[in-house]
């Protein structure tokens, strides 16, 4: 049942991006959920579209984390750091992503080396990141 696993990722990832939509859809307006589905599968089979999301979701993990690091909350910080490896571990999964990705490495702060997989240059960011924020330095 693959197909059905789709729609309900499709339905969850719609879901978190905007909540109003269950509301429509439980009061019988169908149409916007529908175009967000829509959506949600032009994105899955379309590289570049996954890659935008992508960076845009790394960017705002990354300014939530800066954020956590100033307020003095490590613990936070911490499991954002590690929620963020996760994604970068998993890129490798998705050669069609990684292979987008490559292009939008100026928007994810990396100095991309050819030999290198994107998600290595991620996770190794990471560490620096923490590194620096620790007074040490690579």
């Amino acid at each position: 049942m693959p197909h059905r696993d789709f729609r309900w990722r499709a339905a969850h990832e719609i879901h978190r991006a905007d909540p109003k939509l269950i509301e429509q859809v439980s009061g019988g307006n169908t149409v916007g959920a529908a175009r967000a589905m829509a959506d949600e599968k032009r994105v899955r089979l379309d590289p570049d579209a996954r890659a935008e999301r992508f960076v845009e979701g790394w960017q705002k993990m990354q300014q939530a984390r800066a954020g956590m690091e100033r307020a003095g909350d490590s613990a936070g910080a911490e499991r954002l750091r590690e929620r963020m490896e996760k994604a970068a571990g998993g890129l490798h999964r998705d050669p069609q992503l990684e292979s987008a990705l490559r292009r939008h490495a100026p928007d994810l702060a990396l100095k991309q080396e050819s030999e290198r997989s994107i998600g290595d240059a991620l996770s190794s960011s990471l560490d620096r990141g923490r590194d620096r924020d620790r007074g040490m330095s690579r």
